[in-house]
């Protein structure tokens, strides 16, 4: 019995954020690592399941992925402290 391509895509869609592992949610009878991120649907995937749920979609590498999402982590985590310093300033010009 064959999967549709919708079939596999729903089996193998899972946020990156919530993935715990390196390895593929597909629906394989072995552990593949992921290796693709299909960006029109926000998820990391291995090769195979990319051919045959998200094959035209626009992807990377999931390294490269992993590289970016960790730069702008480190942007927002930035940005936020240097708000909550601008809060506290705030907060204390308030009190005084």
């Amino acid at each position: 019995m064959s999967m549709t391509d919708d079939e596999t895509a729903r089996r193998t869609d899972a946020p990156l954020s919530s993935l715990s592992s390196e390895y593929c949610p597909g629906p394989h009878s072995v552990r593949r690592l992921l290796a693709v991120y299909c960006r029109n649907c926000d998820v990391a995937l291995c090769e195979t399941c990319f051919i045959q749920a998200h094959n035209g979609h626009h992807h990377s590498n999931v390294d490269e992925v992993a590289v970016e999402l960790r730069d702008q982590l480190r942007r927002d985590a930035d940005g936020l402290a240097n708000v909550a310093v601008q809060h506290a300033e705030r907060l204390n010009e308030l009190q005084v």
